[in-house]
């Protein structure tokens, strides 16, 4: 049975993200999978969980910019290098993005 609501499409998308606090503003991280309504982002640097920010993802010379929520922090090897993120409100660019991800796989 499947757990998820929406499918992940397996990505590798360079990404920015960031929250109110100037030590977690503009981090950088690596997007893993992706779905209309989250991600998951592997990073050295990891916002807190329950966390509200924003990412920007790059795309094509089409950044995409959306606000997110940390539902999930990952653990390997004793670190803390990937999150999972929670799309809040998808900008019709976010959505236009996942559809066409979904379209090349």
């Amino acid at each position: 049975m499947e757990k998820r609501e929406h499918e992940r499409i397996n990505v590798i998308m360079a990404a920015e993200f960031s929250c109110g606090s100037s030590y977690y503003s503009q981090c950088l991280g690596t997007i893993m999978n992706i779905s209309e309504n989250g991600m998951r982002i592997e990073s050295c640097k990891c916002l807190p969980l329950n966390t509200e920010g924003k990412i920007v993802i790059f795309s094509n010379n089409n950044d995409v910019h959306v606000p997110i929520k940390i539902s999930r922090l990952i653990k390997d090897n004793g670190f803390y290098d990937a999150m999972g993120i929670e799309i809040l409100n998808p900008t019709l660019k976010y959505i236009e993005l996942v559809t066409s991800l979904k379209s090349d796989s």
